[in-house]
This record gives C-alpha cells, structure tokens and sequence, in this order.
C-alpha cells in the first residue's frame, strides 16, 4: 500500500513559519515584495502560502513558540487551551497530520494524539480497501 500522507520533509513547522513572518513584518529592511511567479518553483511556492495561509488566523500568531514545543505538561495544557479557541484549529490539526509533523502541539493534539489519528486512519483506510 502507497503511504498518500505528506512529506514530513516538505512541511514547514509554525516556528519557521512565525519566524518568516516576524522578518517580513518588524524589519523595516527586510525585501517584503517576494515575486513568487520568478522563484526556482513557483508552483511548489504558491501552493505551500495557500496550505500554511491559515496560520494568519491561528491564535498561537506572535505567542512564545515555546508553549506548542515544550514537554512540560503545564504548557502543554495552556497550548491546548489556546487552541481550543482557535478559528483554525482544524486546518492546524490536518497540516500536522497531512505532514506528520513529530513535535508540537498542532490543531490542539499533541505528538502521542496524532500518531494515534494517523494510526487510525490507517486501520480504517485498510478495511475499506479489503471490503
């Protein structure tokens, strides 16, 4: 059976993505026109701001990254709560599970609650195909 999940590889994490961000918007230096028509793989490019756009409206937008990648299980809870609010959370949750991204707290899930997900979904996509 062919694995259809995302490359873990090609998936960028919401600390890369704030970070990008927080050089785009507070450095007044920084080049913020990026032609994405003229770089090496515009298509890979335009669809990798169209797959991750949701994180403009994540709660978690210019809070501590440290919170959503931390094992003490405090800031676990405050991630997880932070998230329960979240307009996103969904889109977060299946980014994370699309990519199999190993750490973090993504769509309110930690790392052990998506590998059971993915786990899951796994079963169930196998008993569908032997039905």
């Amino acid at each position: 059976m062919v694995d259809e999940m995302g490359d873990p590889e090609q998936a960028i994490t919401l600390k890369e993505y704030w970070e990008t961000q927080d050089t785009l918007f507070n450095d007044a230096s920084a080049d913020t026109t990026v032609d994405l028509l003229t770089l090496p793989d515009r298509d890979a490019s335009i669809s990798k701001v169209k797959e991750t756009g949701f994180m403009t409206l994540a709660a978690c937008r210019g809070l501590d990254n440290e919170v959503f990648f931390s094992d003490d299980n405090s800031k676990l809870k405050a991630a997880k709560a932070i998230c329960d609010d979240c307009l996103v959370k969904t889109d977060c949750l299946e980014y994370a599970l699309e990519y199999k991204i190993q750490n973090g707290v993504w769509g309110g899930e930690s790392e052990r609650a998506r590998r059971r997900m993915l786990k899951q979904r796994k079963l169930q996509s196998e008993s569908s195909e032997n039905q």
